[in-house]
This record gives structure tokens, C-alpha cells and sequence, in this order.
């Protein structure tokens, strides 16, 4: 009796879960693409960030060259080991984020945009919510 209702509980919930999972109706491509933005816009801010990191690495650098033998020397490379953390950092994250968007789109590529014409209307819809976001891409 016990076995009985336990079978016929596992089955009910098994029941519950496909029905549930099978009558959705797939997101649309509008929803899909505000779904995504967020994820994709984070990653042009940190590639903005990195090129503006780098950018103060190589003017800190060539203050030190310039400064050598001056007072400031050692201020020079303590700013320095910061960035250069700063760096590891910041590199760390966009290898993160790089991961979870290429799931991502791997995932969409396979189960909502397999058609080229709704990987185009996504990339449509994808620049307009970041351009909503004020968040574009200057490459």
C-alpha cells in the first residue's frame, strides 16, 4: 500500500513537471533579447574598462621611466601593484562573464534561434535595448 502511493506521488509529480515544462509557450524573441542585454552590456562596460586600465598601466609605466631616481619612485610602484591587481581582477570577471555568455548563446543558438532570419531579428532587437540601456558598443 505504502509502495503504492509513493509510486502513484512520484508519478503525479513527474506528471506536474512535463505538463508544466511542455505547455509553456516559448519566449519571445523580444523577451529573449531584454533577457540578454543586461549580461551583454556588462561585458562592453568591462571591455571599456579594461582599454581605460590599460591605458593608465602604460602612462604610470612611462611616469616611472621618466621619474627614475625621483621621490615619487616608490609612490610610482605601489600605484602600479594596484593596477596591475586591479588588472587580475577585472580580467578574472571578464573570463566569468565571457563563460556565461557563451553558454548563453550557445543555449539560444540551439533551442530559440535556430532560424537565420530570428538570429537577426535578435541581433535587431539586442541593439536596440542596449542603445535603450545607453550602452554601445564603440568597436
Amino acid at each position: 500500500m505504502r509502495i503504492y502511493a509513493s509510486a502513484t506521488l512520484l508519478l503525479a509529480a513527474v506528471l506536474l513537471v512535463s505538463s508544466c515544462t511542455s505547455n509553456q509557450p516559448p519566449p519571445s524573441l523580444e523577451k529573449i533579447a531584454s533577457d540578454f542585454a543586461p549580461m551583454e552590456c556588462r561585458a562592453i562596460t568591462l571591455r571599456e574598462q579594461r582599454f581605460a586600465l590599460a591605458n593608465e598601466i602604460r602612462f604610470t609605466q612611462d611616469t616611472l621611466i621618466r621619474a627614475n631616481g625621483n621621490v615619487d619612485t616608490a609612490r610610482l610602484q605601489s600605484k602600479l601593484g594596484r593596477l596591475n591587481m586591479e588588472k587580475e581582477r577585472m580580467t578574472q570577471q571578464s573570463l566569468q562573464l565571457a563563460d556565461s555568455i557563451k553558454q548563453t548563446l550557445d543555449s539560444l543558438m540551439s533551442h530559440y534561434l535556430t532560424q537565420q532570419q530570428d538570429k537577426e531579428q535578435f541581433n535587431q532587437l539586442l541593439n536596440a535595448k542596449l542603445k535603450d540601456m545607453h550602452c554601445k558598443d564603440s568597436l
